[in-house]
């Protein structure tokens, strides 16, 4: 009896062996290949899949970027859609479109100002970034520039001596790009470099402030922070460096590029920034602290009190085939 059972946890352990040969010989490797809009540059990431598994919902983490939706082709035209992997494997060729909640502005055309807001701990104060100019030639020796504004009832800052911020405009952001390549300009023309920028990626709390256009911008994460007036903000972090984002951790200071605490918020598989929950004793503080690298943007012509961030946009072409300006509907 003792001789049967050891044969029978034989047989069993080959066949295991078997299954298990049998469902990594039906996977490939299939490489996803995107070729980012706005700057031409091409990221890849592989992963290996099985036949007719789903394309968006294996795609490697490395790809994702916030407001953004997939396509997926079998040819470098992108005139082959495809939405199941490849039994052979090989090269998949992907497209996105880029929808966010806000209005991008138009290089060469007059630009589409909004407040850039961010909450603080637990999501329960709303600040607005904003500038200040009287640190504008300081920035080298980490100095604040860019600082967080309680917003109270919607209010903004007012322009002058004594006040937040020194002229009219500078607690106003154009949007360019897309979650790949996002710039972030302030209303004031008079300053030669005045895109929002990250000081280093190699150094934990370095004030934020004014510079030239960053080669490559910004990179855009979902963010899960959620709280009773919204779900679904962005995180907002320098190229090439996930573990580091844009952070109002010391809203009474200034508004910073910090090292993620991974132990505590870290990238899922699709590059959203959530909170670590099982069999931790600081759940809810992992949670709050989410709110630190959650930002949104409102139009400046909203009402102050508005925290309002969808809106619908009707393209509409004519017959002859003409397009016609966009009407936005803001929700």
């Amino acid at each position: 009896m003792i001789k049967f059972d050891l044969l029978l946890k034989r047989m069993w352990t080959v066949l295991a062996v078997l299954f298990c040969t049998v469902v990594s010989a039906h996977a490939a490797a299939i490489t996803y290949q995107l070729t980012t809009h706005v700057d031409g540059r091409t990221i890849t990431a592989t992963a290996n899949l099985n036949a007719g598994d789903n394309l968006n919902d294996k795609m490697p983490q490395t790809l994702w970027r916030a407001y953004t939706t997939y396509k997926y082709y079998s040819d470098a035209d992108l005139t082959q859609e495809i939405t199941e992997a490849p039994a052979d494997g090989g090269t998949v060729y992907v497209d996105y479109e880029f929808d966010p909640p806000f209005i991008l502005s138009e290089e060469g055309k007059d630009p589409v100002y909004h407040y850039l807001r961010s909450y603080n701990y637990s999501g329960s104060n709303n600040y607005l970034v904003i500038y200040d100019q009287s640190a504008e030639n300081e920035w080298g020796t980490y100095k604040q520039t860019i600082l967080s504004w309680k917003s109270v009832n919607g209010a903004t800052p007012k322009a002058g001596s004594n006040y937040p911020i020194a002229k009219k405009g500078h607690d106003q952001w154009a949007f360019y790009g897309d979650g790949y390549d996002f710039q972030v300009r302030l209303n004031d023309s008079s300053i030669a470099n005045n895109y929002l920028i990250w000081r280093s990626t190699s150094r934990a709390e370095t004030p934020m402030g004014l510079g030239a256009k960053p080669e490559v911008g910004w990179q855009l994460y979902v963010n899960t922070a959620t709280n009773s007036k919204m779900s679904g903000t962005m995180a907002m972090g320098p190229y090439n460096s996930t573990n580091y984002l844009a952070s109002l951790e010391n809203v009474n200071s200034c508004v910073w590029t910090d090292k993620l605490t991974t132990s505590e918020q870290y990238f899922d598989e699709h590059n959203q920034l959530v909170y670590k929950q099982a069999g931790t004793s600081g759940t809810t503080m992992n949670k709050n602290n989410l709110w630190w690298y959650a930002f949104f943007a409102t139009p400046v012509t909203d009402p102050a009190n508005s925290t309002d961030i969808w809106h619908v946009t009707y393209k509409i072409l004519g017959a002859d085939g003409t397009w016609y300006d966009d009407i936005v509907l803001r929700i």
